[in-house]
């Protein structure tokens, strides 16, 4: 199973990087025409073998119009590009366009960024390239043109963090003012109504990785004040009356796929999520989508956990779906025959909903969660 996972990896950062290249230099006719050549050969393979879907869920080709009385936002992490020419992906393309397309239809209002916003090792300064290459222009359409709320990745980690956060200064929709902080957001048509989403740094709170894809996080180099992180949150949570909590990160809880669960947020963080009655918590790593539900018995809040982080890179290993608690993998998504996927949610004041697409535009996966109270 390790050997598939490393091959699913490694075929896929192939064509990641072969498409990559290829779509911007196939100029010439012959290359024009063996690019339409592996178009065709990747379309029949598509046919033949579909998208390696484990829960395909509800579909639809057309994106329905938004709820007016509605808080409305994309959530996606791992959309980093890579740190040579031309800096992004074919993937990231094509989930930039598609995200764009949906969050015009539905009139997204903000977008959730869960970290590995630079591959492989973050950006130098303020200056760096990267911030126009890799963002910018790619997320260049004028319904992207919204806040954009960052937390950083282990990758954003390996380069200057302080950097992504400086670089709120020059760019009016880049929004990142600290390694963790929150948003409150008013439901339309309440009185007073809201959704509070605290973003957090994990990789302050667990460390960082070694490098291999399933290695748990390195707690020697977890922040010496990483349990002020936590205080913060309780603190926050004490006092919270929103309607519904949403709590991100970029280290999944709760993993099936090639990084796994990540031990030190189960231990440290499940406790705070079950006992403040937050909604989901969300996260990216895993370059997959996926939501798990464990059961903790009746009586118990539930708390839902999503992973949205086939942006810019795809593995469909599930590698880890048997270190899941029983029967919690509810769906899980990822296919080398496609261009990747993203997450989308909508609040109101009667249900919170997640929806995950693929950039054929199929929803793949839908769930419905109720206020805290």
């Amino acid at each position: 199973m390790y050997m598939l996972g490393r091959m699913y990896r490694i075929l896929a950062l192939v064509l990641i990087l072969f498409c990559s290249d290829f779509e911007y230099r196939a100029k010439s006719e012959a290359a024009t025409k063996i690019k339409q050549t592996v178009s065709n050969i990747r379309n029949d393979l598509r046919n033949r073998v579909g998208n390696r879907t484990r829960n395909q869920g509800n579909r639809t080709q057309e994106f329905n119009p938004a709820d007016p009385l509605s808080i409305r936002f994309l959530v996606f992490g791992d959309w980093g590009g890579i740190p040579f020419y031309p800096y992004s992906t074919v993937i990231q393309r094509r989930t930039a366009k598609k995200m764009a397309q949906f969050a015009s239809r539905k009139e997204v209002q903000f977008i959730l960024a869960l970290g590995d916003n630079f591959y492989f090792t973050g950006v130098r300064d303020v200056n760096d390239r990267r911030f126009q290459r890799t963002f910018e222009e790619i997320y260049n359409d004028g319904s992207m043109r919204i806040p954009w709320y960052i937390i950083a990745g282990n990758h954003d980690h390996d380069g200057n963090v302080s950097a992504q956060i400086a670089y709120s200064k020059v760019s009016n929709r880049w929004i990142f003012p600290d390694y963790y902080y929150s948003r409150t957001f008013e439901i339309p048509g309440t009185k007073g109504d809201t959704l509070d989403v605290f973003m957090l740094d994990t990789v302050l709170i667990c460390g960082r990785t070694a490098g291999n894809e399933d290695d748990q996080p390195i707690p020697q180099t977890r922040s010496k004040n990483y349990s002020k992180q936590f205080r913060w949150l309780i603190a926050e949570l004490e006092k919270s009356k929103a309607k519904y909590i949403l709590v991100a990160g970029h280290y999944p809880i709760y993993s099936a796929c090639s990084h796994g669960t990540t031990d030190c947020l189960v231990s440290e963080m499940v406790p705070i999520l079950q006992k403040y009655r937050v909604n989901a918590y969300l996260a990216g790593h895993d370059h997959d989508l996926q939501h798990i539900r464990p059961d903790l018995g009746p009586g118990n809040w539930t708390v839902e956990y999503f992973v949205s982080g086939a942006t810019n890179f795809i593995n469909p290993s599930l590698i880890h779906k048997r270190t899941l608690p029983k029967d919690s993998l509810k769906f899980a998504w990822a296919s080398l025959f496609s261009y990747g996927g993203f997450a989308y949610m909508e609040v109101n004041r009667h249900r919170m909903v997640m929806q995950m697409y693929s950039t054929a535009g199929i929803m793949l996966h839908e769930h419905t969660m109720p206020p805290r109270f």
